[in-house]
């Protein structure tokens, strides 16, 4: 006959919760500031992907030094783009 024990929560537990729940909060608020340019490198690597495969689908011999160039170029012309409109 197996009994199992019920769980009881006891000081330590909720010590533990407490800190756990601090923690969060303090990397929260340590992402806080960056959370804009996080949310802007997505996007931005969510509209590159594209001509990435395409360049290297039309690349038979990838050229790590031609999509590094690549990649360069749509960035400039996206922020050229970007800073125009403001």
């Amino acid at each position: 006959m197996n009994k199992q024990k019920k769980f009881q929560m006891e000081t330590k537990h909720w010590v533990l919760i407490i800190l756990l729940l601090i923690s969060i909060t303090a990397c929260y608020y340590l992402v806080l500031p960056y959370i804009n340019a996080i949310i802007f490198a997505f996007i931005l690597s969510l509209l590159c992907f594209p001509l990435h495969q395409k360049i290297c689908a039309d690349i038979t011999q990838i050229c790590l030094f031609e999509l590094i160039i690549a990649d360069w170029v749509t960035m400039i012309i996206f922020f050229c783009i970007l800073y125009t409109r403001s």
